[in-house]
Order: structure tokens, then sequence, then C-alpha cells
């Protein structure tokens, strides 16, 4: 009989720690924000050059650039470094300090990541102490169907005085597309909707978005096409479509996004 209640506590505690990590811990299904079918090898006509870990997860960013003095000489120095917890991306870092107080574990954090069981939860953005915060809920699935953004309002970045400042809602394509993205502004009158349209190539550009991401970055890090046009919708007036991405003449590699450009991918 002792021997059955140890057995049965035992099989009680197991079952316990796999639910609990169940909550915490992404589902399997869930992708990576770093998790491209290609590899980034350099942007910014090798202006920046990329770095990987053994596990092929993007580890280092480097920025090469002319000696002011001597235009001869090329130096180089690091620009993004990559931490990561549980396989999934935790952190972007700068290799100085941007924080007022250099003690902060977040004085060289630009981007932290929270997961949950179907993702990213929350995202929290610094510049010069905690700047942002997005948060993401989801409908079941492995896809977010609502972001509320939060901005600190304390100009001095020694406290955190977060205010709700936005929401934002998603509709999905039946391929895992956003398709349309509701913006609704708290203090301001100015509400808008965002049409994306894709291409059927695997998503290559939400590694760009790990980088610095903002509160446009959802459409692109999880849709599970590249966007090729955007357009903006403003109390019912159509703006001018643009491209987020540009492609090389063969229609298969990415030579622009956004901001950046001369892009080489590496698709061993």
């Amino acid at each position: 009989m002792k021997f059955f209640s140890s057995c049965l506590a035992t099989m009680l505690m197991l079952l316990i720690a796999i639910a609990c990590k169940k909550d915490k811990d992404p589902s399997p299904q869930f992708a990576d924000i770093t998790a491209t079918p290609c590899k980034l090898a350099s942007y910014g006509d090798n202006y920046y050059t990329v770095e990987y870990t053994g596990d092929g997860q993007i580890s280092k960013i480097f920025e090469h650039y002319r000696d002011y003095v001597d235009p001869s000489i090329m130096r180089t120095k690091l620009h993004l470094r990559f931490q990561y917890e549980n396989g999934f991306l935790k952190r972007t870092l700068t290799d100085r300090p941007h924080a007022v107080d250099t003690s902060s574990a977040e004085a060289y954090t630009l981007r932290k990541f929270e997961y949950g069981p179907h993702g990213i939860e929350r995202v929290y953005t610094y510049d010069y102490g905690l700047q942002y915060r997005y948060d993401f809920k989801y409908d079941g699935s492995n896809r977010p169907t609502s972001m509320t953004m939060y901005e600190n309002f304390d100009n001095t970045h020694t406290r955190e005085d977060l205010k709700q400042t936005a929401t934002y809602q998603y509709e999905y394509d039946e391929n895992g597309n956003i398709v349309k993205e509701y913006c609704q502004q708290l203090h301001t009158p100015y509400n808008y909707m965002v049409n994306y349209r894709y291409d059927n190539a695997p998503n290559s550009i939400k590694l760009f978005e790990s980088l610095y991401f903002l509160s446009s970055s959802a459409a692109p890090v999880f849709s599970k096409n590249n966007i090729i046009e955007s357009q903006i919708v403003d109390n019912d007036t159509e703006r001018e479509k643009y491209n987020d991405t540009q492609f090389d003449s063969q229609n298969k590699r990415i030579v622009k996004y956004r901001y950046f450009d001369g892009i080489v991918l590496d698709c061993k």
C-alpha cells in the first residue's frame, strides 16, 4: 500500500511538472523569430556581416567602416548581439551601454522578448531606458489576434510609467498571413487600417524585424510568407500603396526590405 501511494505521488508530481512546463514554453509548432529559410550573410552592401552559432542561430552582427583619420583603413566593431533562452530569441543587445544606469541588466538591451505557450507574448524596447511594451493575445493557435501598445511617459528613464496608447487587431488569410491590421489610437483621433499582400515564398523578412522590433512588426513576424505590398486606409481613404520587399531579377532572393538594402542570403 505504501509502495502504491509512493508511486501515485511520484506520478502526480510528474504530471504537475509537465503541465507547468506546457504553460511556460512555446509550442514546438511556433517558429522562432530568427528562424528563416536562408541565413542572412550580410546587408548594407557588406557594411554589416552576420555570424551564426554552431546550432544555426544568429549570434552577432558586425559593422565595418572606414577609419575617420585614414579612410584606407577598414575597421570592425560589434553592432548587435543575440541572446537565447530555451532555443528562442530572448534579447538583442548593443556592445555599448545606452542607459544612464549601466549597472542595469537592460543597459545594453535593445529588445527583450517574453514567450508563452503559443509564442511571443510580450516585447520590451529600450532606448536609454524602457521605451515601449507590446502585449500580444492569441486565439488558441500559434498566431496573435491582437496587440496592446504601452509607452513609458517617464522622460527621465529612471522608472516605468507605462500607459496604454494603442490597440491593434489582426485578420489572417487561409495561408496564415496577416492581411488586415486595424489600429486604434487611444489619445488621438487618428485610426487606420493596413492591407497587406504577400508572395508564396517562406517568410525571410521576419529576421530583420528581430533587429529593431516596432509596433508595425506583427505582420512580417507572424505571417507565413513575405510582404510585397502594403496600403494604409484612413477615414475610408485608400492611401498610396508601397512595397516593403524587393527581390532579385529571378524574383527569388530578397535584395531590399524597408531600410535594409544590399541583402545577401546564404541559402545552402
